[in-house]
């Protein structure tokens, strides 16, 4: 009876189909795309009779840290008792820093009754195959992740002494060059801006104290705009009733009109001297505020 529950407890379990794709892997082509693993997994799952397959998927994260979203969550199923075996694609899927990889696949998946299979390496722990050599390719694993990485960092360094883009995010201060994938030009009116966040953080200046400068720069700059435009219209208030006036005294505009205009203009130039008043105020405080 005893070991019918526990067939029918294996069978409740599921088959963690573990796939792991870092930025550095991108290098390798479509032989190690998330979609390409989860064919070869499914594949071979279904083939071998393997029960309640489940993905678990980390995109663009190392293998040398095991802090993995994906992979977490597989163990945490795992450390539960809901998994009954993991299968990789091959064991830099499942990590490229030895100690750990050891540590999981040696000690913890055996303790938990967990069968470990890498495709590639026809490592199947539960048969004993290809476990002679785990030790071997996680070392080499490990190696080969640490040789990605001085490389990248090489040709980062090249491109960066010869003024080429290292990132394909264009950081703000820049815009891209059109035609040219490679440089990036100055935005001078953000460029300004940086070297005041730059001044201001040199100056002792936390990053709250300096959003908020940023934003009274801000909206002084916006204030300033709209006094300009509100001194414009006046200006132009001016020369409209300068006309009306001179075709008021040549008869060329009756004196009802005239008066109704020229009410009209008024009203609209007291308005626009009030809020160039309260602007000014404004302008004052934002300016007082910047000195702090």
């Amino acid at each position: 009876m005893a070991t019918n529950k526990n067939i029918q407890g294996q069978e409740e379990k599921i088959t963690a189909l573990y796939c792991r794709l870092s930025q550095d892997d991108n290098l390798e082509g479509e032989s190690n795309s998330i979609s390409n693993q989860k064919e070869i997994l499914m594949t071979y799952a279904k083939k071998n009779g393997y029960l309640h397959p489940q993905f678990f998927v980390d995109d663009g994260i190392s293998g040398t840290t095991f802090n993995r979203p994906g992979f977490q969550e597989m163990e945490n199923l795992i450390e539960a008792g809901k998994v009954s075996t993991v299968i990789v694609k091959d064991l830099s899927r499942f990590g490229r820093e030895h100690l750990l990889c050891g540590h999981y696949t040696e000690i913890v998946y055996p303790t938990l009754g967990v069968n470990f299979i890498a495709i590639q390496e026809n490592v199947d722990t539960t048969k004993g195959m290809g476990t002679e050599m785990m030790p071997f390719h996680n070392i080499f694993n490990e190696w080969y992740a640490a040789q990605i990485s001085k490389k990248i960092r090489a040709v980062n360094e090249m491109k960066a002494s010869k003024g080429m883009r290292i990132s394909s995010t264009v950081p703000y201060g820049y815009k891209k060059i059109e035609g040219n994938k490679e440089q990036w030009y100055i935005d001078e009116p953000a460029a300004e801006i940086v070297k005041k966040i730059f001044n201001l953080c040199i100056s002792g200046k936390g990053p709250s104290q300096i959003a908020r400068q940023l934003e009274s720069i801000n909206r002084e700059k916006s204030l300033r705009a709209k006094t300009e435009s509100a001194k414009q219209r006046i200006s132009d208030l001016d020369k409209l009733f300068s006309r009306i006036y001179e075709d008021n005294i040549l008869g060329k505009l009756s004196d009802e009109r005239y008066s109704r205009m020229a009410n009209e203009y008024e009203a609209e130039q007291s308005d626009l001297y009030q809020r160039l008043r309260k602007m000014k105020k404004l302008s004052l405080n934002f300016k007082s505020k910047l000195l702090i």
